[in-house]
């Protein structure tokens, strides 16, 4: 078993989603919506719910939600 060196510095743990580099930002997501799906429309709904930034992880969970929304009509 390696030795620890004790005059490394401590493994730093990200304090915010947004301080990540692997997350996304949905900011740009949600202006898309805003300006493109009316009010009531399910996919807009669930989008502005959103975090801030989503993990590439996330975000590929939440797609193929969002595609299902993305047919609905009214």
């Amino acid at each position: 078993m390696p030795k620890r060196n004790a005059d490394r510095e401590p493994v730093r743990r990200v304090q915010h989603e947004r301080d990540n580099p692997r997350t996304i930002s949905t900011d740009n997501l949600k202006e898309l919506v805003s300006g493109k799906f009316p009010l009531d429309h399910p996919l807009r709904l669930v989008i502005l719910r959103e975090k801030e930034h989503l993990t590439p992880e996330e975000l590929l969970a939440k797609l193929q939600a969002w595609l299902v929304l993305l047919d609905y009509e009214a």
